[in-house]
């Protein structure tokens, strides 16, 4: 036993107060800035210091005894149901699951275990209501297990059928009119869904809220009955649907046509409903890969006015101008307040400047797509006096308020426009892109480094949002209200080079970068990007 001191406390070894010499905090001449003798290679810590905290380890989190247990029977299930009586005593439990439980236990198998199941296994266990979800993964799903969801009936609040491209049109359709409170559908990848499973959902499951018929086969005029018929279907997606592409036009745009609002069909019609609003529940809508020439992107969200989230990206937007059918002088139609705008890769016509009005109507916007305006034809439709024009009227520069009142962008993609160079990136960055959550500037030879010199802390120039932290963020103590937002940039194929490390380096909360192909030595990135 150690002994004690005259007063009483455990005497601490000599080593370990060597170790504590000296006053706590006192002076010491060698750190001194203004000490001439100061080593020549310390550095006052300013904005540009670039961060040499270490990065923060993330603890993964525990599995609960469920997901364990699930994984467990997913893994050894070919083993565990060998012999009758393990088949038996599997089945017991099996059938008394919570669903809770039983979602994950399929997903488990779908990964594990995806050729074990047959077609007797997956109906008699797995197409329990309230939900089911199946995959083409599955190879034991056959005709008969499609059809066998019917017995579900009112019940099945949840139904997700992905990829099952070798069933008929018939085959499906035959299972909705049993199916009267569907609110989730998902018909993804499933191709020979068609105009009859399109109808028989429109005739039969009015309770919808969200539908996905991405890569299937139905007709715009089916499309279009389904959307009028569910009235409080919230999410719609019918990407790479081809039939849409000759049809669009005439049949899914209601009143579109400028000689309607002549007719004394529609003028009766204004007394008794709402022309042309096809949906007042409507929040998001995908309409990605749609090939329809020309598509009139701004009579679409005329008919949508609570549409809150729109991906046209990939199709044949050719101008964006105002449409006349917005304007009509007895009962114009107004935009949408989109939060959520995905217009990649359109093709419009050169010298358009309707992007960056078009773009300006949504004050509450939060995710901007822009990337490859043009498309690949003609890539180089968005220039820099586009770029600042938009920057000016996002950031509330082009208005007479005081302070100027941003749009609380979030996530802007730019990726693509070759035409970009310096001055307007540079504008940008400083006035939106330093705010912005997630930042993609990929293949844009424009952006330099000086480009990024906007990314460093800016007293005057308070975020336009304020921003939650949370528990996972890194030396939250350490941040302000000057500190750039960004948490992923993507810098790849650019023209940034050593200079634009103290830059990115000032970023605190970036938890993501890429700087492939660029000019950024490996030799800079390890010990000075160490946050990233």
């Amino acid at each position: 036993m150690p002994k004690r001191s005259s007063s009483g406390y455990l005497s601490v070894p000599s080593k370990k107060r060597r170790r504590l010499a000296g006053d706590f905090a006192a002076f010491n001449p060698e750190y001194d800035v203004a000490n001439s003798q100061a080593p020549a290679t310390d550095s006052i810590i300013n904005a540009t210091s670039v961060s040499t905290r270490p990065p923060q380890r993330r603890r993964a989190a525990t599995p609960s005894l469920a997901s364990l247990a699930s994984k467990r029977f997913a893994f050894y299930f070919s083993t565990l149901l060998g012999s009758e009586e393990n088949q038996r005593h599997a089945a017991q439990y099996l059938r008394i699951l919570p669903d809770t439980i039983l979602a994950r236990l399929v997903d488990d198998l779908k990964k594990y275990r995806p050729t074990f199941m047959s077609n007797g296994f997956i109906s008699a266990y797995f197409l329990r209501p309230p939900s089911v979800a199946l995959d083409s993964t599955l190879t034991g799903v056959n005709k008969h297990t499609i059809t066998g969801i019917q017995r579900a009936g009112s019940q099945l609040t949840s139904l997700s059928l992905r990829g099952f491209d070798k069933f008929s049109d018939a085959t499906f359709a035959s299972i909705f009119p049993s199916l009267p409170c569907l609110e989730t559908l998902v018909l993804k990848g499933c191709t020979k869904v068609g105009e009859r499973t399109v109808g028989a959902i429109t005739k039969s499951c009015h309770q919808l809220r969200v539908v996905n018929l991405n890569h299937t086969t139905p007709t715009a005029a089916s499309l279009g009955r389904l959307l009028v018929s569910c009235k409080k279907l919230e999410v719609f997606k019918i990407a790479a649907v081809p039939k849409i592409a000759s049809d669009l036009p005439n049949r899914f745009l209601i009143y579109d046509d400028w000689r309607l609002f002549q007719t004394p069909q529609f003028l009766a019609s204004l007394a008794r409903s709402e022309p042309g609003i096809v949906s007042t529940c409507l929040t998001s809508l995908k309409l990605r890969y749609i090939a329809t020439p020309d598509l009139p992107l701004i009579s679409l969200l005329g008919h949508f006015p609570a549409l809150r989230r729109l991906d046209a990206s990939f199709t044949k937007v050719t101008s964006l101008s105002p449409s006349r059918f917005l304007e009509h002088p007895i009962r114009p139609l107004s935009l949408p307040d989109l939060e959520k705008l995905n217009l990649t890769a359109i093709p419009l016509k050169p010298g358009s400047a309707g992007l960056v009005h078009f773009v300006a109507n949504f004050p509450s916007l939060r995710t901007l797509s822009i990337g490859g305006i043009g498309g690949q034809e003609n890539p180089t439709i968005l220039r820099d006096r586009d770029l600042a024009l938009l920057t000016s009227r996002l950031s509330g520069e082009s208005s007479n308020a005081w302070p100027p009142v941003r749009v609380p962008l979030e996530n802007v993609n730019l990726a693509g426009n070759s035409r970009l160079e310096g001055p307007a990136l540079q504008y940008f960055v400083r006035k939106l892109g330093r705010y912005c959550r997630e930042l993609n500037l990929a293949s844009l030879k424009g952006v330099t480094s000086d480009t990024l010199e906007g990314l460093l802390p800016q007293p005057d120039t308070p975020p336009p949002h304020a921003r939650i932290a949370s528990e996972n963020d890194a030396y939250p103590e350490e941040w302000d209200d000057n500190t750039s937002c960004l948490e992923h940039l993507n810098l790849a194929s650019t023209s940034v080079d050593d200079g634009a490390v103290p830059f990115i380096s000032s970023c605190r909360r970036l938890r993501s970068l890429n700087i492939s192909k660029t000019k950024i030595s490996s030799e800079i990135t390890a010990p000075r990007l160490c946050l990233v």
